[in-house]
């Protein structure tokens, strides 16, 4: 009790509740329809609160925006979460749902090649921190042979790990690495040995 809020409820004897729609059209006559374009916001929800002074300053915000071309019956659409740092008088970017399903944390550059997610951060704690008393911290699968993990320096790949069939190896490595009788300064490209044989050495 004693807060603003509004509520939509629907009484029917079927599996559909209630909806709040936002939508947005090109065409400022009504009756009259124009098409989208890529960037376009579809709707969103915002989050503001008192500073002092007024309450127009924002905290947060949800949004819906247009993400490739879109068509009839086609709809091409990111989702975006903003906030508000500390001590910023604006929301920026912190995390986007693109419109393949694709997730972005900490970074609004959706150029990276990926499928499955992005986890951006500039501090020095780590981007992501691990850590289980009972259970696996990391658990990587892959449905078919290949790379499951890569390593890269800005942008450029020094290497990965990855597996064929029963057999999980390290690979292309540019510093020093030594394993069951293989010369250091192993050439990149190379499947020096299986990984459970492997010592790596610093360069």
């Amino acid at each position: 009790g004693g807060s603003a809020g509004f509520g939509i409820h629907s009484n029917r004897a079927a599996a559909g509740g209630s909806a709040l729609i936002l939508s947005h059209n090109r065409n400022a006559s009504v009756g009259s329809f124009t098409i989208l374009q890529n960037g376009d916001s579809l709707g969103r929800i915002t989050f503001q609160g008192c500073d002092g002074g007024d309450i127009k300053t924002e905290g947060a915000q949800i949004s819906a925006e247009v993400s490739g071309t879109p068509g009839e019956n086609d709809m091409p659409t990111a989702i975006v979460f903003s906030n508000t740092a500390d001590g910023a008088s604006s929301i920026t970017e912190s995390m986007r749902i693109d419109q393949a399903g694709n997730v972005f944390i900490g970074t609004a550059d959706t150029n990276i090649a990926v499928e499955g997610t992005v986890l951006y951060g500039t501090g020095n704690e780590g981007v992501l921190q691990l850590s289980s008393t009972a259970m696996t911290p990391l658990y990587v699968n892959r449905s078919n042979d290949g790379v499951l993990i890569d390593f890269r320096s800005a942008a450029a790949n020094e290497g990965n790990i990855n597996v064929s069939g029963n057999t999980v190896s390290l690979v292309g490595f540019s510093g020093r690495h030594e394993s069951s009788g293989i010369p250091t300064n192993t050439e990149r490209g190379t499947v020096v040995s299986t990984i459970d044989e492997l010592d790596v050495y610093p360069q």
